[in-house]
């Protein structure tokens, strides 16, 4: 019987999700982003638990034709300083089917473990760039426990 408690809180736990607003960056290319998902999520702005798997799903219009997709996620840290996020697979090929097309819709997913960093409230910035440069770039914040 504990068991299949266990595995219902787990289950509800598991399926929390969040559609994240998120602000286009003052340079921020000419893609857009039409829907960003983050789960586990419940709060506004979202609660990720450091050293645990968070899963983002995404749906993306392409502003251009390109033969790759790349990614790169910072966060702020002390001072206002951009920190890079580890563990970020930068290659979204793998994620989306490359090359991709001028205004073509895109849904994908990633799954990151939150690293066990010295920061509690930031800013995640998040930058797609393709062939020509800079397709997209968004801001959001998350709270890191």
């Amino acid at each position: 019987m504990s068991r299949i408690i266990l595995l219902s809180v787990l289950a509800l736990a598991a399926s929390a999700q969040r559609v994240v607003d998120v602000t286009p960056c003052d340079d921020s290319g000419n893609g857009t982003l039409i829907k960003f998902v983050i789960t586990p999520c419940s709060t506004d702005p979202c609660e990720l638990r450091k050293g645990t798997f968070v899963h983002f799903a995404f749906t993306y219009v392409a502003d251009k034709f390109s033969e790759t997709v790349n990614l790169s996620g910072t966060a702020t840290g002390p001072f206002g300083i951009r920190l890079p996020i580890p563990g970020i697979d930068g290659d979204m090929c793998k994620v989306v089917a490359c090359p991709v097309s001028e205004g073509a819709t895109y849904t994908g997913a990633l799954s990151l473990r939150i690293a066990r960093i010295p920061i509690s409230k930031t800013t995640v910035e998040m930058k797609v760039f393709g062939d020509a440069g800079l397709s997209a770039c968004f801001v959001f914040p998350v709270t890191l426990v």
